[in-house]
């Protein structure tokens, strides 16, 4: 599962970089409309990755907890979550509040 959350954003950075590229260099509408889409394939690919990672660090879900274990998660928990979330995405600048309400909304989804 690490596994493929590092190559979804190693094909996505890699997108990344064809399109600031394309951008600068000016290849056409055609080339620059493709490499957009390519990134656009590439991040929703990530995500995917990152959100399933995510759902397996924050733990069983929802089907497999019993009804009773149903509750908002603790602000230790999406603490937990954040960090492991931003750890992973590289450890960027500037994303903590993201980072925050990711976490919130898989533990919830979990719960």
């Amino acid at each position: 599962m690490r596994a493929d959350y590092d190559a979804a954003f190693a094909r996505m950075k890699s997108a990344a970089g064809r399109l600031c590229r394309a951008l600068e260099y000016s290849y056409g509408a055609a080339a620059e409309q493709e490499v957009r889409r390519l990134m656009e394939e590439a991040i929703l690919e990530y995500r995917r990755c990152r959100d399933r990672l995510a759902r397996f660090l924050a733990g069983p879900s929802i089907a497999q907890r019993p009804l009773s274990a149903h509750r908002r998660p603790s602000p230790e928990e999406v603490r937990e979550l954040a960090y492991q979330l931003w750890e992973q995405a590289g450890r960027p600048g500037g994303t903590a509040e993201q980072d925050w309400r990711r976490a919130e909304e898989l533990l919830e989804q979990a719960s």
